[in-house]
């Protein structure tokens, strides 16, 4: 059967056996939720935008029926969805129902960002949990930089996440050796914005609004507080305190976990997700992406790809037509999470 595309293939339907009167139901509850969602969004971009941002739509890769697992995936910082899209087909190909988020004051006007706040992302995380509950009997959990933060937001929030994919987690930020402390800069003056070098698109803002890096650092510090550690008080936490922090999140994390690093991440600190990664006390698997492997210490389940230097945005991503963010040893992170699923999940 040829897939059905409807909205610019935001979403897919591929005939598959459904399990019976009850699943059906759900699923198509979880459809019908989804496509609704969708309905909004893309009237949401389209006005908002212009019609200059509807490739960074939210999409769901459906089934025809529910799937043992379903999986929710999640954008990172400024991004949108379409940076999800070659996970998600990788998922979608293992069999799983996958549908995405487009988080808050994304992909509609660089104006949105300068006054969206958190919880009105973990209210979409919890709209999307709902729907994933629908389309598959098991949920799990993804994202990417902010999307992998949420992600581990979920896991400590409910038992109805039953793994986790993070993509670089934003589980704290790059601040030489001041911890989280960027956060209270970023909020003093969330007004303002700075142009980066990424090229102007329709998947990604070219301004970054520090109201956005603002709430990134409300949400780490909801995070922590999830796992029973200090929040981050008036963004002054120090080094120290935000490696007891991430050690008591991975010390709560109690479903399989696949982590994705570079050693060169500019954005996420490298030697805290190594410390979240080998604190971790549940089955796990990683990937580094890294130009020199001897610097690195010896850690079980993690796949070395070695002489190559990978940046933050670059990571998701197989290809890419608008901005040429994307990672040429894609193909390693796809063979360590198929792995890390078949270990994990049959």
């Amino acid at each position: 059967m040829k897939p059905i595309f409807i909205y610019l293939v935001t979403l897919i339907v591929i005939s598959t056996a459904s399990k019976g009167d009850d699943n059906l139901n759900l699923f198509e509850i979880g459809k019908s939720q989804f496509q609704k969602y969708l309905d909004i969004k893309l009237a949401e971009i389209i006005t908002k935008s212009n019609n200059s941002r509807v490739a960074a739509a939210p999409f769901a890769l459906l089934h025809e029926g529910r799937t043992k697992y379903s999986v929710l995936l999640i954008h990172g910082l400024n991004d949108s969805p379409y940076y999800m899209k070659d996970i998600a087909q990788l998922l979608f190909d293992q069999g799983y129902n996958v549908i995405t988020l487009l988080l808050e004051g994304h992909a509609t006007s660089f104006e949105d960002m300068k006054s969206v706040e958190h919880t009105q992302w973990v209210e979409s995380l919890h709209w999307g949990l709902g729907t994933a509950k629908q389309l598959g009997e098991n949920v799990l959990v993804g994202g990417f930089s902010t999307g992998g933060v949420l992600s581990v937001y979920a896991a400590l929030e409910t038992s109805d996440v039953k793994g986790l994919l993070l993509l670089a987690p934003a589980l704290a930020v790059h601040d030489g050796n001041s911890g989280n402390r960027y956060g209270a800069w970023s909020c003093l003056l969330s007004w303002r914005a700075r142009t980066t070098a990424v090229v102007d698109s329709p998947i990604k803002y070219k301004e970054h609004s520090m109201n956005s890096y603002c709430q990134l650092m409300h949400l780490i510090s909801d995070t922590y507080e999830k796992a029973g550690a200090n929040a981050i008080s008036k963004f002054t936490t120090s080094d120290s305190d935000t490696e007891k922090s991430i050690i008591k999140i991975a010390e709560k994390i109690n479903v399989p976990t696949f982590v994705a690093m570079t050693s060169i991440d500019g954005r996420v600190p490298f030697d805290k997700l190594m410390l979240f990664y080998t604190r971790l006390k549940v089955s796990k698997r990683g990937i580094i992406f890294t130009p020199n492997r001897n610097e690195l210490p010896e850690t079980d389940n993690l796949t070395i790809e070695d002489n190559f230097s990978l940046k933050h945005g670059f990571m998701p991503l197989k290809e890419n037509h608008y901005n040429k963010e994307f990672n040429e040893k894609f193909n390693s992170l796809e063979n360590s999470i198929k792995s890390f699923l078949a270990h994990n999940f049959n």
